[in-house]
C-alpha cells in the first residue's frame, strides 16, 4: 500500500511527479504480470492510496478506464433537504451514541446531544420540528466525516456544550472550524507548494477582502497586483510558477475547495460549482471554469478575514 500526500520541498514539482509515475507503473506492471503467474491460494497486490488530483497527473496508459474499473473514490455528498438519510448524517449520529455508550435509535444520539436551535433562526422553517441542526455542520465542512467529527470535537471544548452542543457554543466555535479549514488546505497545497510559497496565499486574498463580487476580471486584476508586490519585495524567492500563472493558480484554489465557480443556469438561477462535489471516477480533478464569477467557502471566512459578501456555504 503506497500513500504520498506531500512533496518534500528540495525537489522539484516535475522531478516528483515523474517519481510518482514511475512508482505508480511499478505497482501497476507487477499487478497485471507479475503477481498473476506466481502460485498459491492468496493473490498479492499494491493497492495505491492517494488523492484523486494527484492521480490525475500520472498521466498512467488508458487512465480513465482504469480509474473507474478499478478504484473506490468515497463520495459523502448529500442535500440540505435529504442530509438525515444521508450516510454522513448516521455516521456522526452512530459516533456521538457510541461515544455516550447508551442504545439510541437512528437520530436520537444527534438529537439528544445537539440542540435544534444550532440551526440559525433565519432559515428555520415555522412549526418545523425536525432536529436539522447538522445542516450548520455541513455549511463549516466540505462533507467528510472527519470534517463533521472534528466540528463536534471542537463544539464540545466551548463551556456552554459540556451537555450538548448549543447555539452559542456554535457560534463562539466558529473561529477554529476556520482554522481546522485553512490547515486542511495547508496539507492539501504540500503537494504543489513549501510552505513559504503557501504563505503567500493569505496575502493574495488580502488584495479581493474588499471586493463585493469575484469575477474573472477582477480575479486578474487582484492576481496582477499581489504578483507585482511579491516581485518587488523579500517574499520573490518563495513565487512559484504554479502561483505566478493566473489560471494554474485558480485552479489550485479550485482544487483545494477554497473557491467555487458560478454560471447561470437554464431557469435563470445561478448553479455552485465545488470541486468537491464534481469529483468522480470519471473526473479525478475537476477543472475550473474560466471566465466565470467565484465565490470563497463560507467556512474559510475568518480564516482568510474575508467580508460575507464574496462568501457562500454550499447550496443544494
Amino acid at each position: 500500500m503506497i500513500g504520498k500526500r506531500s512533496k518534500p520541498d528540495d525537489i522539484r514539482f516535475d522531478k516528483f511527479l515523474q517519481v510518482l509515475r514511475s512508482f505508480a507503473r511499478a505497482a501497476l506492471h507487477l499487478n497485471e504480470r507479475v503477481f498473476p503467474k506466481m502460485k498459491g491460494k492468496k493473490r498479492i497486490k499494491f493497492v495505491l492510496l492517494t488523492r484523486p488530483d494527484i492521480f490525475d497527473k500520472l498521466n498512467l496508459q488508458n487512465q480513465s478506464a482504469r480509474a473507474s474499473d478499478n478504484s473506490v473514490v468515497l463520495n459523502w455528498d448529500t442535500t440540505y433537504k435529504h442530509h438525515r438519510q444521508s450516510d454522513l448524517f448516521k455516521l456522526a449520529d452512530r459516533f456521538l451514541g457510541r461515544q455516550s455508550g447508551c442504545d439510541f435509535k437512528e437520530g436520537a444520539a444527534w438529537d439528544h446531544y445537539v440542540s435544534k436551535d444550532v440551526l440559525h433562526a433565519s432559515v428555520r422553517e415555522a412549526g418545523d420540528e425536525v432536529n436539522r441542526s447538522f445542516i450548520e455542520f455541513l455549511r463549516v465542512s466540505w462533507f467528510r466525516p472527519r470534517d463533521i467529527i472534528r466540528s463536534l470535537h471542537i463544539c464540545q471544548s466551548q463551556d456552554s456544550c459540556e451537555e450538548y452542543v448549543t447555539r452559542e457554543g456554535f457560534e463562539r466555535s466558529f473561529k477554529w472550524f476556520s482554522d481546522y479549514l485553512y490547515g486542511e488546505v495547508k496539507d492539501f497545497s504540500r503537494f504543489y507548494f513549501s510552505d513559504d510559497t503557501f504563505d503567500l496565499i493569505e496575502r493574495f486574498f488580502s488584495e479581493i477582502q474588499r471586493l463585493d463580487i469575484i469575477t474573472y476580471e477582477n480575479y486578474m486584476d487582484a492576481h496582477t497586483r499581489f504578483i507585482d508586490k511579491i516581485k518587488s519585495g523579500p517574499s520573490n524567492s518563495s513565487l512559484d510558477p504554479k502561483v505566478e500563472d493566473p489560471d494554474e493558480f485558480l485552479q489550485i484554489l479550485y482544487s483545494s475547495n477554497i473557491i467555487c465557480w458560478r454560471a447561470e443556469n437554464e431557469f435563470g438561477s445561478v448553479d455552485d460549482y465545488w470541486a468537491f462535489r464534481e469529483r468522480s471516477a470519471t473526473q479525478l480533478d475537476p477543472k475550473v471554469g474560466l471566465y466565470q464569477k467565484y465565490a470563497v467557502h463560507y467556512g474559510l471566512r475568518r480564516a482568510l478575514r474575508l467580508t460575507s459578501k464574496i462568501v457562500t456555504g454550499v447550496k443544494d
